[in-house]
């Protein structure tokens, strides 16, 4: 694994102030602070304490941002910082970032984006790189399966929650054709809309998650709801990776109802996973 080393700060700045990240390694405070990846890609670093520490990374899911849904990756950096651990929750070009116009994103972008996260956390004072973790949410746990099989040897620790197993059947084959012939395909989610360009089309065929994930052979964790529409791929995944532990959540949907009003479930995603990672990379 390459390093990236990144400029020292002048001074401890405050909680939650921007850091462009340089070529040095870079002071930051307790607590959160938001950091620039030398792509341009933002994130949010929680530092747990002053001695080196495990540090989860967290990759959001489709058209989703750094927080995700109903915060909750910033509960769950909050409950990882009460256990000593680290985090760094990413967002990705295109979809977390107004310096990006939307179609500027690739499945190409997202693991460059993904990549520079994890050289940026191993390049932290802060970082006990024998203990660094991974979690992905639903797109994202595709993301980390890639990274994971790609770093083996980086990687203490994986969990996913409502995962995807493969980018080939994300969008509709109509929806692809139109983006190729036209450059562009807008599509209307239901809470938002979202535009692809025919790059990122293009792109979707270029990575396999499930297969590459074959080469890490840590621990990992799997979180889903029985009423999620990607729960089958919780079967494929542990049938990929028999030693991993399986948490099923029952009655839970893709977002675990965290918009519901109602954050029961949720939680027991966050409580869980958090508790994981402090027995496996604590």
């Amino acid at each position: 694994m390459r390093k990236i080393f990144y400029v020292l700060a002048a001074a401890l700045i405050c909680s939650c102030a921007s850091n462009v990240v340089k070529n040095t390694q870079e002071v930051l405070p307790l607590g959160e602070s938001m950091i620039t990846l030398p792509s341009g890609a933002k994130g949010t670093v929680l530092i747990a304490g002053v001695e080196a520490s495990p540090v989860v990374i967290m990759y959001h899911g489709y058209a989703s941002s750094k927080d995700e849904v109903g915060n909750m990756f910033k509960n769950e950096a909050a409950e990882l910082q009460k256990m000593g651990i680290s985090s760094l929750r990413i967002g990705y070009r295109g979809w977390d970032d107004p310096e990006f116009d939307e179609t500027f994103i690739t499945i190409d972008t997202m693991m460059e984006d993904a990549q520079e996260a994890l050289d940026y956390v191993q390049s932290l004072t802060y970082s006990d790189n024998d203990k660094t973790g991974l979690l992905g949410f639903s797109m994202g746990g595709g993301v980390v399966q890639y990274i994971a099989g790609m770093n083996p040897k980086e990687i203490s620790a994986v969990a996913t929650w409502s995962t995807s197993i493969d980018y080939t059947t994300l969008l509709e084959e109509s929806d692809k054709e139109t983006a190729r012939n036209k450059g562009a395909v807008e599509l209307d989610l239901g809470w938002r809309t979202i535009t692809h360009s025919k790059a990122f089309v293009e792109s979707l065929d270029s990575y396999d998650p499930l297969e590459t994930s074959q080469k890490y052979k840590g621990p990992l964790l799997i979180v889903d709801g029985t009423d999620d529409y990607l729960h089958a791929n919780t079967a494929i995944l542990k049938e990929t990776h028999p030693q991993a532990e399986v948490y099923e959540i029952n009655g839970a949907d893709h977002i675990y109802h965290v918009l519901s009003g109602d954050n029961s479930l949720s939680n027991m995603a966050i409580n869980k996973t958090a508790q994981w990672f402090s027995d496996y990379i604590y």
